[in-house]
């Protein structure tokens, strides 16, 4: 792939990252402990597992590992009832912050 290629994809995946991330964020901000938020936290997964794909087809190492972990702290929210402690909604978001971090940083290396 040429370096021209390369950056067209990477604007868009910084397109599709920067929709992801927000619609993530917006989740997270409705998050509340022992309430049944299953739907939202399977929607979540989703769309980590998404940004995940996509940053391995980029060669995205660091954003791939972080929306990974995400993606395995929703999952297993989800299989725990979908009814998240305070604890792990802190987790959560605190994955989500690495995530948005990675993506501002990395987006453009690799």
């Amino acid at each position: 792939m040429g370096a021209f290629e390369r950056e067209a994809y990477l604007e868009s995946f910084r397109e599709e990252a920067s929709r992801l991330v927000g619609s993530l964020a917006a989740g997270a901000a409705v998050l509340a402990p022992a309430s049944p938020m299953a739907d939202t936290l399977r929607r979540m997964a989703r769309e980590a597992h998404t940004l995940r794909g996509s940053a391995v087809m980029m060669g995205l190492e660091r954003i791939a590992r972080d929306a990974r972990l995400l993606e395995e702290d929703l999952e297993a929210a989800v299989e725990r009832g979908g009814r998240p402690g305070g604890e792990e909604i802190a987790s959560i978001r605190g994955r989500l912050e690495a995530v948005r971090a990675a993506v501002a940083g990395d987006a453009g290396a690799r």
